[in-house]
């Protein structure tokens, strides 16, 4: 049995949290031994006044683990244990790592250079636009934007980033094989195509209050810094900024209108010591020395060509028979098919127009463009028309 289904039925385990998990299993010399040992050995290192799977119904926890990792392998979700090799650096140094994280698209060790972006969902104007130009500038200094997927400020800062072809992870509060919210379906699959999307939580989990929080460490490991955008004091991305005070990380608030309610948490937060960002220099000139800046190799580890972005200013006309058909795919003929070289036209057009499923669309767009048949602009694409092609 390979050995992270094990991980997988201790994760899935109800009743003990992540620090109770990582105790457990670094208690034993093998995993494996949780799951042989005597239930009354097992009690007295668990010690919970609530009833826990692991305890009471080891074989079918170990059972439905061993199912859903079948379902991964059949998939494009990937898992990863506290002990591989290539589990984040980052996340490490806190004292209550995920045991286990499903991830879509990929990890990489350059994902040490990572700031978090988080903020409240119902945003002003004012506060998504601050997020939207962070993110954007950390894409231009090759650092990877970490944040939550929510509405507001989290999800400006992920298409900021994206949409300067920089590098972002979202970390889910459910099953990574869910879409909270529902309208970030399309945001979610490119980023998993471009970044990678995590979750700790087993397929199928819904989003529930109190995962939020735990979301939220995962996004606050994962990063040096963290900027909280805009907040009020019942804001849920104080608790990210809580996080990052007990994990020694740096701490940044932007401002906002005096007595603002939609501010007074960030104000507070800039009272207590948090620093006052106003923008991505704020931040790069402070955590220049916690930062990797050798900026020339963490602009290589983006997977989209920074260049594609004003492509077209290097190309010559070409005739429509010059595109050279025998070289695509069917899929890539399908969505050329649905762009135009005087109008733009939006993924969600593309999607609808073409059949074909989201993560085929992003996949395929992403290699029309570095194949320079079309021309990306931002979450828009036009059929570039003054390629010649020998």
């Amino acid at each position: 049995m390979d050995e992270n289904i094990y991980y997988l039925a201790v994760n899935m385990s109800l009743g003990i949290g992540p620090l109770k998990k990582l105790s457990l299993i670094n208690y034993f010399k093998n995993i494996k031994d949780i799951f042989t040992v005597s239930i009354s050995e097992l009690k007295h290192i668990i010690h919970s006044k609530y009833p826990v799977e692991l305890i009471e119904q080891r074989e079918s926890l170990l059972d439905r683990a061993e199912k859903e990792y079948q379902k991964l392998m059949n998939s494009d979700i990937h898992v990863i244990n506290i002990h591989c090799e290539d589990y984040p650096e980052n996340l490490l140094s806190i004292p209550d790592p995920p045991i286990v994280l499903y991830y879509k698209g990929t990890l990489i060790n350059d994902d040490f250079n990572s700031i978090a972006v988080v903020g409240c969902r119902e945003a002003t104007p004012y506060g998504l636009r601050n997020s939207y130009k962070l993110g954007e500038g950390l894409a231009n200094k090759g650092i990877t934007v970490v944040s939550g997927l929510a509405r507001g400020i989290d999800v400006e800062a992920h298409k900021g980033c994206l949409n300067n072809n920089g590098r972002t992870i979202a970390v889910l509060g459910c099953g990574i094989n869910r879409y909270f919210p529902k309208e970030h379906q399309t945001i979610q699959d490119r980023i998993a195509i471009t970044g990678c999307v995590i979750s700790e939580f087993p397929l199928d989990t819904d989003p529930r209050r109190h995962h939020f929080p735990m979301r939220n460490r995962i996004i606050c490991g994962l990063s040096v810094g963290v900027v909280v955008v805009e907040g009020s004091r019942d804001s849920g991305s104080l608790y990210t900024a809580q996080f990052a005070l007990d994990y020694g990380r740096e701490l940044y608030a932007y401002p906002g209108p005096a007595q603002s309610y939609h501010y007074s948490g960030t104000h507070d937060l800039i009272k207590k010591g948090a620093r006052l960002v106003e923008n991505t220099n704020d931040l790069i000139n402070d955590l220049s020395l916690v930062l990797d800046l050798d900026l020339d190799k963490n602009l290589k580890k983006n997977n989209i060509l920074k260049e594609n972005k004003n492509i077209s200013e290097n190309f010559t006309k070409f005739s429509e028979k010059s595109i050279q058909f025998d070289t695509l795919n069917k899929e890539e003929l399908i969505i050329l098919k649905c762009l135009s070289d005087n109008e733009e036209k939006s993924i969600d057009y593309i999607v609808e127009e073409s059949k074909l499923p989201v993560e085929k669309v992003l996949s395929n767009l992403t290699g029309l463009t570095i194949k320079q048949y079309c021309i990306q602009k931002g979450n828009y694409y036009t059929l570039n028309k003054i390629k010649e092609l020998k």
